[in-house]
């Protein structure tokens, strides 16, 4: 199969479900949204233009992201029925103290893109098979200090190790390590703080710079595999009805 980029979401598409990726990165159809991602859309841009605007110190009417509710419904046509469960959501992002802290960020739905093969030999030659991308809800620094934020809307709250082993949290990990921070040179473990604001619950996790350095080589691993899949099979599960590929899908056929 082929690889445009690595990233976490594309990572774990693969390990759930190898047909699934072939579908959206080989096939590329256009994924279902589930109603529960839109939602979580809306409520992440209320809480980057609240971010942005404090970080900033201007338009001191967007530091309350309950004044950006009905912006941001209209922009991804949300139900006005929804209306309550969004404001609620960010209600209770303010009341665990999300923005306590914001005198120390530095980067708001920060991108970063980055080559992971740097000494490493490469088994599969192949354009970007090797570039990692992705986008940072928000990011800390604070002294030697870096601490990454991230928003969830769902109602699950993994475990602390569920968290550690995730590909986001391991993605993450190289990628502030690549940021132009003046304490780069010395920064060890990265903090990581998930906000489950449906629960009103946080967890935090830590990863070091040997965790870094051990999954940018997993990383390289896993491109090789998805590259040699020329058979990916299908792994059946509740995600099913999201996907494009559900009707042409064995699993669903041989039922």
């Amino acid at each position: 199969m082929r690889i445009d980029h690595l990233s976490a979401s594309r990572i774990e598409t693969f390990l759930r479900c190898a047909l699934q990726y072939h579908a959206l990165y080989d096939l590329k159809l256009e994924e279902k949204v589930h109603p529960a991602a839109t939602l979580g859309k809306a409520v992440h841009l209320a809480m980057e233009l609240s971010t942005r605007a404090m970080v900033a110190e201007r338009h001191p009417t967007l530091w309350d992201p309950h004044n950006l509710v009905i912006p941001v419904m209209r922009r991804y046509e949300i139900p006005n029925g929804e209306r309550l469960r969004v404001w609620q959501l960010i209600e209770n992002a303010i009341e665990m103290g999300y923005f306590e802290d914001i005198d120390y960020t530095v980067g708001c739905e920060q991108a970063f893109s980055l080559f992971l093969s740097e000494n490493v030999p490469l088994h599969v030659p192949l354009r970007n098979r090797d570039l990692l991308v992705g986008v940072i809800d928000r990011l800390d620094w604070h002294g030697d200090d870096v601490t990454i934020h991230d928003l969830k809307t769902g109602k699950h709250i993994p475990s602390e190790r569920e968290l550690a082993n995730s590909w986001q949290v391991r993605c993450y990990n190289i990628a502030a390590r690549s940021f132009p921070l003046e304490s780069e040179p010395r920064l060890g473990g990265v903090k990581f703080k998930f906000w489950y604001l449906a629960s009103a619950r946080a967890v935090e996790v830590e990863k070091s710079a040997e965790d870094a350095e051990e999954d940018r080589i997993e990383l390289l691993s896993l491109a090789d595999r998805i590259i040699r899949c020329d058979d990916p099979q299908p792994n059946p599960s509740g995600l099913c009805p999201y996907c494009l590929y559900e009707e042409q899908c064995p699993a669903r056929k041989s039922k």
